[in-house]
């Protein structure tokens, strides 16, 4: 998805993070996302107090 959304000519201004689940600022940078692309093999990881009001996920 980073590589389908950062390419030239693509019809929005996007910046992508990769993180995993041993990022350590983890819950600072998805706060502040607007959509959230998990793929995970975690149930439940994403809590309450790591996302926005509003906030696209996707699962």
């Amino acid at each position: 998805m980073t590589i389908l959304m950062g390419r030239k000519g693509f019809p929005c201004n996007s910046t992508e993070t990769v993180t995993h689940n041993h990022t350590k600022n983890i819950t600072q940078i998805t706060s502040r996302a607007d959509n959230i692309i998990t793929a995970l093999e975690v149930l439940r990881f994403l809590k309450t107090e790591m996302v926005k009001d509003d906030v696209v996920i996707i699962d």
